[in-house]
C-alpha cells in the first residue's frame, strides 16, 4: 500500500501539469498552457508553481469547491488528493489550486471554451487512472495499457492543437479589427489633431488668473536673467516672487 501511495504521489505530481484548467486563454496575450507535452512554456509554468512565496493563500472553502468539481470531472485525482493527506502548503496542492483558479478565470472571461476545458479534465483524469494501473501491470496487460495511454495522449494533443487554432483565429480577428480601426483613425487624422489642440487651448484658458502670462517670446539665453547681477535684476511681475 505504501508503494502504491509513493507511485500515486509521483504520478499526481506529473498529472498536476495536465489538470484543472490548464489551457486558459488570456486576452491579447499568449495563453498559459501548462499541459502541453514537451512545451517550454509548460516547463516555465511548472517552475513558477514551485515558487510558493508569492502565492495567495487558499481557504478551506476554496479547496472544498475544487474537490467537489474534481469529484465530478476528475474523480481519480480527487481520490488521490483526498487519500494522500498532503500538507496544506504541498506543491501538489498549490499547483492544483493555481490551476483551479485559472479555470475559474477562463470560465468567467472566456465561457465559449469552457466545454473544451471540461473535456481536458476528463481526458487527463483518464490518463492519470491508466498511468496508475500501468505502474503495477506486467506483460501483455502493460502493453495493452500503453496502447490506451497512447490513445489518450493523442486525444489530448489533438485538443491542444484545436485550442491553439482557436486562439490563432481569435488573434487574427483582433488584428483585423485593429487594422480597421487604424484606417478609420487615419481618415479622421486632421479632426483628431484639431480636437486635441482645442483641448490644450481650453486648459490654457482655465489657468489660474492670479499669475501673469509668460513672455510672448523666449529671452535670448546670453541676455537672460541668469547673466544679470543680482542688484541689477528687474523686479519680477509675479506677486509670489515679490513676496506679496
Amino acid at each position: 500500500m505504501k508503494f502504491v501511495k509513493v507511485i500515486a504521489i509521483s504520478l499526481i505530481g506529473m498529472a498536476s501539469l495536465l489538470c484543472a484548467g490548464a489551457a486558459a486563454d488570456q486576452p491579447a496575450t499568449r495563453p498559459a498552457d501548462s499541459s502541453s507535452f514537451g512545451n517550454p512554456q509548460g516547463r516555465r509554468m511548472r517552475t513558477l508553481a514551485a515558487k510558493n512565496n508569492a502565492f495567495r493563500p487558499y481557504t478551506q472553502q476554496e479547496w472544498d469547491e475544487m474537490m467537489t468539481f474534481m469529484l465530478q470531472y476528475s474523480p481519480t485525482r480527487e481520490h488521490l488528493l483526498e487519500e494522500m493527506e498532503l500538507p496544506h502548503d504541498s506543491p501538489i496542492r498549490l499547483d492544483a489550486i493555481r490551476k483551479w483558479r485559472n479555470y475559474n478565470f477562463t470560465k468567467e472571461h472566456f465561457p465559449a471554451i469552457a466545454d473544451d476545458l471540461i473535456q481536458r479534465f476528463r481526458l487527463e483524469d483518464d490518463l492519470l487512472y491508466l498511468s496508475l494501473k500501468t505502474s503495477t501491470a506486467e506483460g501483455s496487460d502493460r502493453l495493452e495499457l500503453r496502447d490506451k495511454i497512447h490513445d489518450k495522449v493523442a486525444q489530448l494533443v489533438n485538443l491542444e492543437l484545436t485550442e491553439r487554432q482557436a486562439r490563432i483565429d481569435k488573434l487574427q480577428k483582433m488584428l483585423e479589427e485593429e487594422k480597421t480601426t487604424l484606417v478609420q483613425d487615419k481618415s479622421s487624422e486632421q479632426e483628431r489633431i484639431d480636437r486635441r489642440t482645442s483641448m490644450i487651448m481650453m486648459r490654457i484658458d482655465r489657468r489660474n488668473p492670479e499669475f501673469s502670462p509668460p513672455p510672448s517670446t523666449r529671452p535670448d539665453r546670453a541676455n537672460s536673467a541668469d547673466n544679470i547681477a543680482p542688484d541689477a535684476a528687474p523686479a519680477s511681475p509675479d506677486p509670489v516672487m515679490n513676496g506679496q
